[in-house]
């Protein structure tokens, strides 16, 4: 009886959207090391059981954009240059727009406050999304050339801007 309960209970969970898996939300090292893994299969039901009831599980944008400082100031557009080929935030990071998204920015007139996504783009990871109109252009973060704020730039790997935007 108890274990036709559990692989009911299991079903249900399995089956329903939106719940939380522990083999699906953490890595086999993070099940280690928080002692998941030592559960008995009942207790890990249990606990799953226990975390749908009480816990909502963010998304992976939410947790990508999410800043780990509550006091972090909000982003805004600093500079539209070249007709919104690039677009300069407030915490001075200079982001290079693509193409066809071009004339989305070239209409940005300062400040816009700016959130920061990821893409599905490869070639520009990020999306920078206007958050009084709702529209997003894709891009990429460029490094400023001493020399020149129009000279040649550096892309940084997609990692490096995160770490940049949520971590410093």
């Amino acid at each position: 009886m108890r274990y036709t309960l559990a692989l009911l209970l299991l079903a249900t969970t399995a089956l329903s959207g939106g719940q939380i898996l522990l083999d699906e939300v953490m890595s086999k090292q993070d099940q280690k090391e928080t002692g998941v893994s030592s559960l008995t299969y009942k207790q890990r039901l249990r606990l799953e059981a226990w975390l749908n009831d009480k816990c909502l599980m963010k998304t992976s944008q939410e947790s990508l954009t999410t800043p780990s400082q509550p006091d972090k100031q909000e982003l805004t557009v600093a500079l539209n240059i070249q007709g919104g080929r690039r677009i300069q935030l407030s915490d001075e990071s200079l982001w290079e727009i693509a193409p066809n998204d071009i004339p989305n920015a070239s209409f940005w007139v300062l400040p816009i406050p700016i959130r920061i996504a990821p893409s599905n783009d490869p070639n520009y990871p990020m999306l920078l999304i206007n958050q009084n109109s709702g529209i997003s252009v894709r891009a990429r973060q460029v490094q400023k050339d001493s020399s020149s704020s129009q000279g040649p730039t550096s892309q940084r790997s997609t990692e490096e801007i995160i770490y940049d935007l949520f971590v410093k």
